[in-house]
C-alpha cells in the first residue's frame, strides 16, 4: 500500500501530497493509526505495524454481537 498524506482543511480535494514534506505528521498519523486498530479481528496490525494487502471480508464476525445489545 501506498501512504498520503492532506491537510483537509486547506486542500478538500486531496489534490496535494504531503507525505514527502511532513515526515513528523506521518509517522505521528500513523502511530494513532496502529494504536485504533491494535487488536482488531482484521489483523491490520502485526507486531506494531501496519500489514497491507491483506484479504478482506466483506462483514466481520464481531458486528452481530454488537447489533444484539
Amino acid at each position: 500500500g501506498r501512504q498520503l498524506l492532506f491537510n483537509l482543511d486547506e486542500d478538500p480535494t486531496e489534490l496535494h501530497d504531503m507525505t514527502a514534506s511532513s515526515p513528523n505528521r506521518v509517522q505521528h498519523w500513523r502511530a494513532r493509526l496502529v494504536e485504533e486498530l491494535t487488536g482488531r479481528e482484521e489483523g491490520f496490525v502485526q507486531n506494531g505495524e501496519l500489514v497491507v494487502g491483506r484479504p478482506q471480508s466483506p462483514t466481520l464476525a464481531d458486528v452481530g454481537r454488537y447489533a444484539a445489545r
